[in-house]
């Protein structure tokens, strides 16, 4: 299974497979579990950091029942980014 992480103001992640979240993420402190939740602090990145990174232009490896999350996290990113 794969994820990706967006969140508009904030570093993303993925696409990732899941099992790195235990094999990679955890030995470098990245993420931290609390029962069956996993928690992934994200950096805060500033506008000229923002404006450096590709925001995909395709959401055809999330599932469609998030795609719309993510086209209003992006849309939340672009509006921010044309201020």
């Amino acid at each position: 299974m794969n994820f990706i992480i967006f969140k508009a103001g904030y570093e993303d992640i993925g696409p990732e497979q899941w099992d790195s979240l235990k094999d990679i993420y955890v030995h470098m402190k990245k993420v931290s579990w609390k029962n069956n939740t996993v928690i992934i602090p994200l950096k805060k990145l500033s506008i000229e950091d923002r404006r450096k990174r590709l925001i995909p232009g395709t959401f055809a490896k999330a599932p469609i029942d998030k795609q719309q999350l993510l086209r209003q996290e992006f849309d939340i990113e672009q509006t921010a980014l044309e201020e």
